[in-house]
């Protein structure tokens, strides 16, 4: 065997070997925001950082509050009223550049409405009987729904754009195998889209108003009192589905209005990273381990780093919210393993950006 075929060799089995780190990925966070009517899912959402809002057909709500000064003037696409407009927009954003920070999605079931349409007219002609037969379509829409959702994560990965969601909410019957069944609040979805958006979501809010019920032993009927006070819940319970992987309490106070309300949320989010980051920080090291493990980044690592944020188009506060996931407020803090670390993540984005790109 040649010099040149040992060479091949030896690259092939260096990209195929595969590699441990203790970074996260750093990118922003996917969250579905569901609650019953009224509560204020969009106004919430168009104080989100640097919004940019795609309007399934229908949901054009954030029009309204708009022209009625209720939220300030809001980047948005046109009214998406086909399968064909929801995916163009998501493209236009990964393989654009543009000054949006966050992704505002009006609604997720209009979207399932909208793929459904699709799937039903490009593999049943149209004919909804067909579609709804045994439950088919649906069933066969998932990997539309599958590829929905991925191209969500690609403009994660390529734009670092936050994803928020936004879903009606109904109420169902749910059939508990361990006693009674009992209602609770849900997304207004078919279960199996459903079960797709739940897993790829990092976080799912639930919006509702505080109501408190009391019964007395006289009346027949319990009365309900209060209905003002509005709640964010993050933890999932027996009255309706949420989700928190971010440590987040499980009621977030929305206040009185629609920028308290993001503002709550966001300060919940920012306390729940600073909490775990400084639980994760490593226990110092004793002699020689000690000495090797708190040397501060070097000089080289902080250039790199620099040049790397550059390539990525990061903006600071991106490689800032990156490096606190570290413990830490500037890059000058880390120590050499926690900069080694930090450039493996941000080279990692950087071959992720090149497969993205070489892949359209």
């Amino acid at each position: 065997m040649d010099a040149h075929s040992h060479t091949h060799k030896d690259t092939k089995n260096a990209m195929n070997t595969p590699r441990i780190t203790k970074a996260g990925s750093g990118l922003p966070s996917r969250a579905i925001f569901h609650g019953v009517e009224g509560i204020g899912k969009t106004s919430f959402a168009a104080f989100a950082p640097s919004p940019i809002c795609l309007m399934t057909r229908g949901e054009t709500g954030l029009l309204t509050l708009i022209d009625n000064g209720r939220i300030p003037a809001t980047d948005h696409f046109d009214e998406c009223e086909t399968w064909g407009q929801v995916t163009s927009a998501i493209r236009y954003l990964i393989e654009n550049q543009t000054p949006n920070r966050t992704l505002v999605f009006d609604t997720l079931n209009g979207a399932e409405r909208l793929c459904f349409e699709y799937v039903c007219q490009d593999r049943y002609n149209g004919d909804w009987v067909s579609f709804d037969a045994y439950g088919r379509g649906p069933n066969v829409a998932l990997a539309e729904w599958n590829d929905f959702l991925t191209n969500l994560d690609r403009l994660r990965f390529t734009r670092r754009m936050a994803i928020i969601v936004l879903c009606h909410t109904k109420v169902k019957t749910y059939n508990n195998p361990l006693g009674e069944n009992f209602d609770r609040y849900t997304p207004d979805m078919n279960d199996k889209t459903w079960g797709l958006a739940a897993k790829w979501a990092d976080i799912v809010l639930f919006g509702n108003f505080e109501i408190l019920v009391k019964k007395t032993d006289k009346a027949s009927k319990a009365k309900a009192t209060g209905g003002e006070r509005r709640i964010l819940y993050t933890t999932r319970s027996a009255a309706f589905d949420a989700k928190n992987r971010m440590g987040l309490p499980a009621q977030i106070p929305m206040g009185n209005s629609a920028e308290s309300a993001w503002k709550a949320f966001a300060d919940a989010l920012a306390r729940s990273r600073r909490t775990l980051s400084t639980e994760q920080r490593p226990v110092p090291a004793t002699s020689n381990e000690s000495t090797t493990s708190s040397a501060p980044a070097t000089g080289e690592q902080l250039a790199r780093m620099s040049a790397l944020s550059r390539q990525l188009q990061w903006e600071e506060s991106e490689f800032a919210a990156l490096v606190a996931n570290y413990g830490k407020e500037r890059p000058e803090e880390l120590t050499r393993e926690q900069a080694g670390e930090v450039l493996t993540e941000m080279e990692d984005q950087v071959r992720r950006q090149a497969e993205e790109q070489g892949g359209d």
